[in-house]
């Protein structure tokens, strides 16, 4: 009889590998599309365009340091006509208890459960669609500083979440726009 680690054959299992290699050649397509990027316009398209092999629905924002404000910059599965045009609508202040604080915080990407505070209501109110039960939350960083922050779910849809540090490799960008 095969044990758990024998190299027996599940096919479950043969799914996750198969996701997990389509994500690292999505992952080495858009890397093999950096050619001396600018972090303000092509790093952002590229990081949505990632996430969205990875989850459902997400959103880029930008940081209006002046203002302390998340500033919606771009998404993808909202379901309507214009989600770039819906997210920049949305504005949410840096100090608000939100699913934003961690990420913003510890300069890393955290999943966690969604909770209730009157900005993440808002925010998923704003995307539309079902409320999520959990959510990733990653900050971009340039050499300047943080530049903005991904907020990505599978709200809409019944996917498990994915293989995050794979994700995470996807969206380190060095200034010459190479992977670090």
């Amino acid at each position: 009889e095969f044990g758990e680690n024998s190299g027996e054959w599940h096919p479950d299992g043969a799914r996750i590998l198969d996701e997990n290699l389509r994500n690292l050649e999505t992952l080495k397509a858009l890397l093999g599309e950096l050619n001396d990027p600018s972090f303000h316009e092509e790093i952002p398209l590229l990081v949505l365009r990632f996430a969205s092999a990875f989850f459902v629905r997400g959103a880029l924002f930008s940081v209006d340091q002046t203002k302390g404000e998340l500033v919606g910059l771009g998404a993808f599965g909202l379901g309507v006509p214009d989600p770039g045009r819906l997210v920049r609508s949305i504005r949410v202040p840096m100090n608000a208890d939100t699913v934003f604080s961690r990420a913003l915080t510890e300069r890393a990407g955290v999943r966690q459960p969604f909770f209730d505070s009157e900005w993440n209501v808002r925010l998923v109110t704003t995307l539309g669609g079902a409320r999520p039960r959990e959510v990733y939350t990653a900050p971009l960083l340039s050499p300047r500083g943080l530049e903005g922050v991904l907020y990505a779910d599978n709200a809409t849809d019944a996917r498990a979440f994915p293989d995050i540090q794979l994700f995470e490799i996807g969206t380190r960008f060095s200034p010459r726009g190479e992977a670090r």
